[in-house]
């Protein structure tokens, strides 16, 4: 199902331009890097989010909100987040990546609020699943 990986990558470029229950991915920086180098020029929308300053859900919700352009009516809740996620649709965009930084210490500070996430963006995935378009997460750590 996926495509062979180079030495330096861990998963190929193309692996994010497929539907795939394997969509929830743990990088280092480096690898995170060489992976986003391969990808170059991409038709894949990506969004990245630093959490090295999200000390609570709230922070979480701004990050969010601030991450992904929202309007201040953004619902500051979990099925806020999910319906974000799977209504994503960027003029071009032939998939979408999220890119979760500093995820190791937010994982460990905030355990409830990244299995949240882990759920919405599962959620999302599948939603955007079912009209075809992939929907990756790369939490790096």
């Amino acid at each position: 199902m996926f495509a062979r990986r180079g030495p330096r990558l861990p998963l190929h470029p193309d692996d994010l331009k497929m539907v795939s229950w394997v969509c929830i991915h743990f990088f280092s920086e480096g690898e995170t890097a060489a992976l986003l180098d391969a990808l170059g020029r991409t038709e894949l929308h990506i969004v990245e989010m630093d959490t090295t300053a999200v000390f609570d859900e709230r922070a979480f919700f701004d990050l969010f909100s601030s991450a992904f352009d929202l309007a201040a009516s953004f619902g500051m809740n979990w099925n806020a987040v999910i319906e974000v996620l799977s209504d994503l649709d960027k003029p071009g965009a032939k998939g979408y990546l999220l890119i979760v930084r500093s995820a190791d210490t937010f994982w460990r500070r905030l355990p409830q609020v990244s299995a949240r996430l882990l759920s919405s963006v599962l959620a999302a995935a599948e939603e955007k699943a079912s009209t075809g378009i992939p929907f990756h997460v790369i939490f790096v750590w």
